[in-house]
């Protein structure tokens, strides 16, 4: 679902989940950089949360980096 004007909370949380179906559905066990960008997400999450109840906009919250992060954990092929 689109949100307008949320779209940086949406790039977010749609590569999150895409790491999110790989532990639910056992292709990826849970390891530490996959809990430190899980941990990255979810403050970043609450970052743009806040700003939305405060001021009704998601605000400055930068997402890139934690997207980057994401996208390489997922495509680290030794998550064995």
């Amino acid at each position: 679902m689109r949100l307008p004007g949320f779209s940086r909370i949406e790039s977010l949380t749609q590569v999150g989940e895409g790491l999110l179906a790989e532990l639910r559905d056992a292709r990826r066990v849970m390891n530490q950089p996959t809990t430190d960008v899980l941990l990255a997400m979810v403050d970043t999450v609450r970052e743009i949360l806040a700003s939305i109840e405060s001021t009704g906009a998601e605000g400055d919250v930068v997402v890139d980096d934690v997207i980057a992060q994401i996208r390489e954990v997922l495509a680290d092929a030794h998550w064995w």
